[in-house]
């Protein structure tokens, strides 16, 4: 199988922010237009082609701010001395590696830039990248008319290869590793015969590259690495990560953890904790770190507490103690005495070791009983719940995959023979698995017969013997990687489609990969490799943790893919489970402070929040339209709420705004009060955090056998299930009458700004020479007075973006031509933009108010309820179905996508007029359009005890009016489709409500 790739708006959103710092560049002439031999966005070298950017630094900066406002960041004021960089922040599993690849294609075709640069941490990212590249290739082939471009990673063996990034004019991209060039003394920087005497980093500053930087916070987190980027002549930077330690650069993106899991863009995390219960009756103990400044050693032990035999904790001992004496418990009386501590040798925490008088010494690596059946139940518990998502993901055509991270890979087996001998790891698997999949439970699983020894194995650094080895690990965590470790890196890349393909013998998906359900990695696999269908994830461990909690979700949570490389998404199918051997509380505590350690702020209350609320303005001759508050209204309304309580002087949420979020009520200004729903909106999503939830068990509830038997489920069944077909009436004279009509109103583009520089001009004996003034100089802005708009086609541009003929958009420019030329001469591309989103947004409407929806003979089968069950939970912290009564629905169980709709099923429940209701199910989807709607409930209600009323019913938490556009726009559709069904005498209703009440 292979990958595919969709169109998805907040990638788009990311690549538009980094091409538009940009603006004002001279444009790629278009396909349509006849230009000279004049180079856009190039120059020439003296072995090639560079990038030739035309416009000032400052004016960078000052789109950056534009885009940082557009984008509802607080814009940046501060410009860097050398070089401009910005910051682009994308959560782990969004795609940051896809967009920045689809920046580099579309800053070529608006500016034609060629030269450019990803700079990588590690071998494993390298990978990755490479990969990327060769996974998109068809893709970017077909969204960019079949551009030619050469991504190639820099071998210090190849200079040539360095001669043709600076001497092609196509899109050329070099992949290098840091490591690469951050030394004097690597081959990039030293001259070789190869090249004539040139050193491949002189070519390379030549072309002036675009820099992408990949994980900045490892790429340049030293000065060497800085220093050597700057020796590189970029011209520009983008810096792509989840994380950006260094704030330093304006910040032009942001999809942080809690946008990307609000929006579904991510798996939602569960955790399944594994904690001892504790008594002190054996002598526990294990070596958590030691301090050699303090020579002092750290113990969990067992102590004496009043009440139980003892509690597990922590002690710190240093020679000379005794054990027993410091907690407390005769159990620890064969340990006698601290003799020495061995502290961590050549950043190896496996040095550590702490000697007993008494007793055989304590290493990290040590376990008791206690660690191997906590460690046995984590392999178990990772091998049940994945063959349970393989009982509901495999008939979706979703592989499972399971990663288990270890510390010591002899501990799972010796060598990459599979008769090689397993160690405990895998000889427990094993045996749990053979144990588990023996079960009835799983009789009908497709790879119950796949042979255990083939459904796992190992993705280790091999030597040059063939046997397995641990990845090596600095002091921060980071590998060190050598040859052995990109061998494994460049393997596992190979078979990512591989472990996404089913086995299958009779379409001859029979390798290795095809397979493996269950993946074991020592620490290589911990950056730089994900799969989408990673489902669980557990890490054994006896030393000490290298792989922080966000690098282990990192590795599964992009959006599951079926057999067709389709993107699966929801969350009833994206849920990751992190077998962990600690609390849940402590799990998610502990990742939310590696988010903040990060440098994640969660729930502050920036200047700038507000600017994406959009409002209604009445001019003086009655026109309506919208627009967004501005930063100065943004920021009084931010001083507001802190001056009335609902915001602390430290910007973050007070009890009080939480308060007025639950009741969906707030008190503002005269000023603010047309937007306080949106207010409350922003302000809940603000205060958001990352949800961890606990690992509960999903309940599956059966419809109940006798449905379609009922009286009261046929009677309401019977006058929803009639399907319709739609027709649109486009009147193309009304639609363009509309739009220019308010494309006469006028724009809200302004002209570009340029900035005119002096310099004077000197007659010397060497010549003529200018001498720019220092400092600011004599400036002045002007407005350029024309463009040569010959290098614009807005025909095509718009024909693209909206899909409308080309006769219709020249009827509507040419209908409002004085004006539509006035504003297109200010600003081309500002003002193709502002026309686009315009004739967009007025063809949704014309649609919505001119589809006519007609009944069909088709219905929807009341046996689909059967063929699917209710799946849900039922208990813990975050369940999402609600016990009914089983006489008033199809199920026992009614599933609620939030609390709104949960109130709903409740009331409806309490309420003795309805006499039956339905959540419609997934299945029951209106065509429209643009995107199938699926409306919230059917209702059957008695009125004054006489008369029956059938409503379908969309919950919604604001009134219709307040909704945004597109939701707007689905629920007209919606209506036009019952009214259809009463046109044709189906007694039916359709009501867009804030609670069951208002039926």
């Amino acid at each position: 199988m292979k990958i595919k790739f969709d169109q998805l708006q907040y990638q788009d959103d990311a690549v538009a922010s980094a091409v538009g710092v940009f603006a004002g560049q001279s444009i790629q002439s278009n396909n349509f237009t006849v230009m000279g031999q004049e180079m856009f966005g190039q120059i020439q070298t003296e072995i090639g082609v560079g990038n030739g950017i035309d416009i000032p630094k400052e004016a960078l900066f000052k789109n950056a701010q534009k885009i940082q406002i557009e984008n509802g960041i607080t814009p940046s004021y501060n410009q860097q001395d050398s070089f401009p960089q910005f910051n682009i922040e994308m959560e782990t599993g969004t795609g940051k590696t896809f967009v920045y690849v689809k920046t580099i294609l579309e800053l070529h075709k608006l500016y034609g830039f060629t030269k450019f640069v990803i700079l990588v941490p590690s071998v494993a990212i390298l990978e990755g990248v490479r990969k990327t590249f060769e996974t998109t290739a068809d893709f970017f082939h077909g969204q960019y008319n079949g551009e030619v471009y050469n991504a190639f990673v820099y071998n210090s063996d190849r200079p040539n290869d360095v001669r043709g990034f600076a001497s092609s004019s196509n899109i050329e991209i070099m992949i290098i590793n840091i490591q690469k060039f951050n030394r004097d003394n690597t081959k990039f920087k030293q001259p070789t015969d190869q090249l004539q005497g040139v050193a491949p980093i002189e070519l390379v500053q030549q072309t002036r590259p675009i820099l992408i930087i990949d994980e900045p916070q490892s790429t340049d987190n030293t000065d060497n690495a800085k220093a050597a980027i700057r020796e590189l002549n970029p011209s520009v930077a983008f810096r792509y990560s989840a994380t950006h330690r260094d704030k330093s650069y304006p910040l032009i993106y942001r999809l942080g953890p809690v946008e990307a899991y609000n929006q579904g863009l991510v798996k939602q995390i569960v955790v399944s904790s594994i904690e001892a219960d504790t008594d002190g009756n054996e002598a526990y103990m294990r070596l958590i770190s030691t301090d050699a400044k303090k020579q002092t050693a750290k113990l969990a032990v067992y102590k004496a507490k009043k009440g139980s035999a003892g509690e597990q904790t922590k002690i710190t001992v240093k020679k000379g103690d005794n054990i027993a004496l410091k907690t407390k418990l005769s159990v620890y009386d064969d340990y006698g005495d601290v003799q020495d501590i061995d502290f961590t040798r050549d950043d190896d925490p496996n040095t550590q070791a702490v000697h007993f008088t008494t007793h055989e010494s304590l290493t990290m690596a040590s376990q008791n009983i206690q660690d191997e059946n906590a460690k046995r139940l984590q392999i178990r518990n990772t091998i049940r719940n994945h063959l349970n998502k393989e009982l509901y993901l495999n008939p979706k055509g979703i592989k499972v995959l399971s990663l288990f991270f270890i510390d010591e890979v002899a501990k799972y087996r010796a060598s990459q023979d599979e008769d090689a001998e397993l160690g405990e790891y895998g000889r427990w698997f094993e045996e749990e698995y053979e144990r588990l999949i023996a079960e009835d439970t799983y009789k009908n699983l497709r790879d119950r017969d796949v042979p255990v020894r083939e459904v796992h194995n190992g993705y280790f650094s091999v030597d040059k013997t063939g046997a397995f080895k641990n990845s090596k690990v600095d002091k921060f965590g980071n590998n060190k990687a050598t040859k052995d470790d990109a061998s494994t890196f460049e393997t596992i890349m190979k078979n990512k489609e591989g472990l996404l393909t089913f086995y299958d013998e009779e379409k001859g998906n029979t390798s290795n990969a095809n397979k493996l359900r269950f993946i074991w990695s020592h620490s290589a696999l911990k950056e730089g490799w994900d799969n989408p269908n990673v489902f669980q994830i557990a890490t054994l461990v006896e030393t000490k943790d290298t792989i922080t909690k966000r690098q282990k979700i990192g590795r599964g949570l992009r959006i599951a893919v079926n057999q067709d490389g389709q993107r699966v998404p929801g969350f009833d199918v994206n849920t990751l489970t992190v077998m962990a051997n600690e609390s849940y509380e402590k799990f998610a505590t502990d990742l939310q402070k590696e988010y903040e350690d990060d440098g994640v702020e969660f729930g502050k209350f920036e200047d700038i929040i507000f600017t994406k609320i959009e409002r209604t303005v009445v001019a003086e001759d009655g026109t309506e339209s919208t627009r967004r508050l501005t930063v100065d209204e943004s920021t009084q309304l931010v001083k507001e709420l802190v001056n009335a309580g609902y915001v602390s002087s430290n910007r973050k949420a007070t009890s009080k705004l939480q308060e007025a979020v639950q009741r969906q009520t707030i008190e503002l200004s005269d000023e603010f009060g047309d937007v306080k729903a949106e207010v409350l909106r922003i302000a809940e999503h603000n205060m958001g955090r990352v949800p961890v939830k606990r690992d509960m068990p999903v309940k599956d509830v059966p419809a109940k056998l006798d449905l379609i038997k009922d009286p009261n489920f046929l009677d309401l069944w019977n006058h929803i299930n009639k399907k319709t077909t739609y027709e649109i009436h486009f009147d193309e004279d009304q639609f363009v009458n509309l739009a220019v009509a308010r494309l006469k109103h006028g724009s809200p583009i302004s002209r570009v700004q340029y900035t005119t520089r002096m310099a004077s001009i000197k007659q010397t004996d060497g010549g003529i020479v200018y001498d720019a003034e220092q400092g600011d100089g004599t400036r002045e802005t002007v407005a350029k007075a024309e463009y040569d708009l010959s290098k614009f086609d807005i025909l095509t541009y718009l024909q693209n973006e909206t899909g409308l003929t080309r006769r219709i958009i020249a009827r509507i420019l040419n209908g409002a031509a004085e004006r539509v030329t006035a504003d297109f001469k200010m600003n081309p591309v500002a003002y193709e933009e502002y026309v686009g989103d315009l004739l967009n947004e007025l063809k949704e409407n014309h649609i919505a108010e001119n589809i006519v929806y007609k009944m069909t003979d088709e219905e929807w089968d009341a046996e689909l309820f059967k063929s699917e069950p209710l799946r849900g939970v039922v208990e813990g912290d975050t369940p999402n179905m609600v016990s009914v009564s089983d006489a008033k629905t199809p199920y026992e169980y009614v599933r609620y996508d939030s609390t709104i709709e949960k109130k709903f099923a409740e009331a409806a429940n309490l309420d003795n007029n309805v006499k039956y209701f339905i959540k419609l199910p997934a299945w029951f989807k209106i065509a429209t359009p643009t995107r199938n709607y699926n409306p919230d409930w059917a209702v059957l209600k008695e009125v004054n005890g006489e008369k029956v009323m059938h409503f379908v019913a969309e919950t919604k938490g604001t009134i219709e009016s307040e909704l945004a556009r597109p939701e707007r726009v689905r629920i007209q559709y919606g209506r036009e489709h019952f009214k259809a069904l009463r046109r044709d005498g189906v007694d039916v209703e359709y009501r867009v409500v804030t609670d069951e009440n208002q039926l």
